[in-house]
């Protein structure tokens, strides 16, 4: 568990208490991907190795019609349950009540303290945004019910989101109330990255290549997705024990799982975050609701949506991605056609707001040759940004010259404005090539 020190040691704290019978709760929240799954398979392992037995359930979002799916499983199933104690769970005696929820939670309880009373339990729970409500019951009830037993309980959820989120909260609540302990998994650090990076791969990794996986913004999910979508299409290559990427390019495997989460939005929602892609990886509220032609108030509940999803983040007076990897696979996922159109639309209403630096990067990419109007207005960007900016200018006029074809009538005065500003740049070789190549 790279980068997750503190997590261990409170884990190894609870487990030594569940070994002298006090036991206790531990709660588990991060966003998809951070590593919470590994987390309580690696507390189930260290558990299994003092004596624990264990009882691992997670929740899962088809079976939240059936009440107790996750833990009746768990419990009932030889998959589910480690440790000498973990067989005839089900020939139990439970009280007749009238409340069917009742008697489900009262097996439940029967069945843990029949585990308990041959040594200490580990029970790991994960997945609760997806919960039916009875298991949420019974999370409530039973660590207090058998607070006496060496019981211990490490229970997790995701805080992204779309998931039917909101019972799971409040339990959580109501157990750190009760005094869980509560611990939030946040992005790994960059070293803890690199030495993820390490250990997949067998060797050290590259910088290109920590660069890349750095997109991921301390996922160690996306990491791992990563490293097996450049394995699977063969951009990643080894000299001298060390790892790098063939390619800047994010590789498929990325590029498709984060269409199945852009897929799963509204199609309103979903034309919001593509278009924002085209903005920037940081971009204002105002300027993706002019792109789409709406008000800001107008756009607020395709907003509020991705933000919800995780997909964008709240940034001061912007919105941004939450990741350069999700934002980067959501534009290298747009046609090429519809992103030169966006991008050109995006430069055209900077021109009109008398921007033209801001402008020109959106106009080179929007640009294509033998596109007349788009060319025209390189030249007006390039010609208004020299005073300002002759670095600026010299990129937009050299790119107006690459797209310009030999016989166009206008490649001459193209090749002077180009040479013009790469002098003002005093980018002195790039303007004798140039002159050279235009006489």
């Amino acid at each position: 568990m790279r980068g997750r020190d503190y997590e261990a040691r409170l884990i190894n704290e609870l487990l030594r208490r569940g070994r002298t019978g006090a036991g206790g709760v531990v709660l588990v929240e991060g966003g998809q991907g951070m590593g919470k799954s590994l987390l309580l398979a690696e507390a189930a392992k260290a558990a299994t190795a003092q004596g624990f037995t264990t009882v691992a359930a997670v929740a899962d979002e088809l079976e939240r019609t059936i009440p107790l799916c996750a833990l009746t499983l768990a419990l009932g199933d030889d998959t589910g349950v480690t440790g000498p104690a973990g067989d005839d769970l089900g020939a139990l005696d439970v009280p007749a009540d009238p409340d069917p929820r009742t008697r489900a939670v009262a097996h439940l309880r029967r069945s843990l303290e029949r585990l308990a009373a041959q040594g200490p339990v580990l029970v790991t729970a994960d997945d609760l945004q997806y919960a039916d409500p009875v298991t949420l019951l019974a999370l409530r009830v039973l660590p207090r019910q058998l607070a006496a037993r060496p019981l211990c309980w490490i229970l997790a959820r995701a805080t992204e989101p779309r998931t039917q989120r909101t019972a799971a909260a409040r339990l959580f609540d109501l157990l750190d109330h009760d005094g869980a302990d509560r611990l939030l998994l946040r992005p790994l650090p960059e070293p803890a990255i690199a030495e993820v990076v390490a250990d997949l791969l067998g060797v050290v990794p590259g910088s290109a290549l920590l660069a890349l996986a750095g997109g991921a913004d301390g996922n160690p999910f996306l990491v791992a997705e990563l490293l097996k979508g450049l394995r699977e299409e063969g951009m990643l290559t080894t000299a001298a024990e060390r790892a790098t990427a063939a390619t800047e390019r994010l590789p498929e495997r990325v590029t498709r799982f984060f269409q199945h989460r852009i897929g799963s939005l509204p199609p309103q929602t979903r034309q919001l975050v593509e278009v924002s892609a085209v903005l920037g990886r940081s971009f204002a509220v105002e300027d993706v609701a002019e792109m789409l032609g709406q008000t800001p108030a107008a756009v607020l509940p395709g907003i509020s949506d991705a933000l919800a999803a995780g997909i964008l983040v709240a940034a001061g007076d912007s919105l941004r991605f939450r990741d350069d990897m999700t934002w980067r696979a959501v534009r290298e996922a747009m046609p090429g056609s519809m992103s030169r159109a966006l991008h050109r639309q995006f430069g055209q209403l900077l021109l009109a707001r008398g921007d033209p630096l801001q402008a020109a990067a959106h106009l080179v990419w929007g640009a294509r040759q033998g596109d007349d109007r788009v060319l025209r207005e390189l030249d007006k960007a390039a010609r208004e940004a020299l005073p300002r900016s002759p670095q600026t200018a010299a990129d937009l006029a050299g790119r107006a010259l690459e797209l310009t074809a030999p016989e166009d009538p206008a490649r001459p005065c193209r090749s002077v404005s180009a040479v013009q500003a790469l002098l003002a740049a005093r980018r002195l070789r790039e303007a004798t090539a140039l002159t050279s190549a235009a006489l």
